[in-house]
């Protein structure tokens, strides 16, 4: 085999600094086209609804133009259903509340019976 065949790549080589969109500004500008303040607004919003696949590295947003096209053509095309907002999704149940434990009868030793106190009769002395 020739050695010029083998320093060929088999597949295109795949740059991460052409593919990758750093910060919400280089988001808004290859999603719509304008980093204009309204559509960074935009951009944060579909983050968190999840229809722009981005994460943060540090406090930026960090996206790959390949995964932001795929979500793009998915969310356009019909196959998948978009993705539920992460405040809609139902709360699960909560665990039951633990059984109070059992009652322990009140013990009554000798002494006073308890209950209600009856007043005694006042007497008047008298002179």
């Amino acid at each position: 085999m020739p050695h010029d065949k083998l320093d060929q790549p088999a597949a295109p080589s795949f740059d991460i600094a052409t593919d990758r969109l750093d910060g919400a500004r280089a988001i808004a500008r290859f999603v719509y086209g304008s980093d204009a303040p309204e559509h960074v607004k935009r951009v944060y919003a579909d983050v968190v609804a999840g229809t722009i696949p981005a994460g943060k590295r540090g406090g930026r947003l960090v996206a790959s133009k390949l995964k932001v096209r795929t979500a793009y053509l998915e969310l356009t095309s019909g196959e998948r259903p978009p993705p539920k907002l992460a405040l809609q999704t139902p709360a699960p149940p909560p665990e039951p509340a633990p059984s109070p434990p059992p009652a322990i009868p009140a013990r009554r030793g000798p002494g006073r019976p308890r209950g209600p106190r009856k007043k005694a009769a006042r007497r008047r002395v008298t002179q």
